[in-house]
């Protein structure tokens, strides 16, 4: 079966095919920085300073 297409029928497929890749793309961007900020707070540390001044290096 041969379907044939307008040019603009091409054209709505083409944009609707770069932007499932843009989605995909921000999805798996959005993991990994959900991924980096989990072990950003796995490695925090949690000073008790009830002077609130800095710590002494």
């Amino acid at each position: 079966m041969v379907i044939e297409l307008t040019e603009e029928e091409i054209n709505i497929l083409e944009a609707v095919k770069h932007t499932l890749q843009l989605e995909s793309i921000q999805e798996t961007a959005n993991y990994l920085i959900h991924l980096q900020l989990k072990q950003l707070k796995e490695n925090l540390v949690v000073v008790d300073n009830h002077d609130n001044q800095m710590p002494s290096l």
